[in-house]
């Protein structure tokens, strides 16, 4: 899985997802760029973001149980 605190920097920095084309790259190929590519990309994409949101999510429910033990 994709470690987002490492991916931040270069997300910050080139405004664009690690591994996605920019905007500026696709207009200065007039637009052209290969759509089935383009479409696997963004599919990893939304599979690295729905594993880290389990992840999140798996961190709150232990986090919730640890708190209930000091209530």
């Amino acid at each position: 899985m994709l470690n987002f605190r490492i991916s931040l920097e270069p997300l910050r920095y080139n405004k664009h997802l690690p591994g996605i084309s920019s905007a500026k790259e696709i207009e200065s190929n007039d637009n052209m760029y290969d759509l089935s590519e383009m479409v696997e990309k963004l599919l990893i994409k939304v599979e690295e973001l729905t594993l880290h949101t389990i992840s999140q999510q798996d961190q709150i429910e232990e986090l919730s149980l640890e708190l209930r033990k000091y209530r």
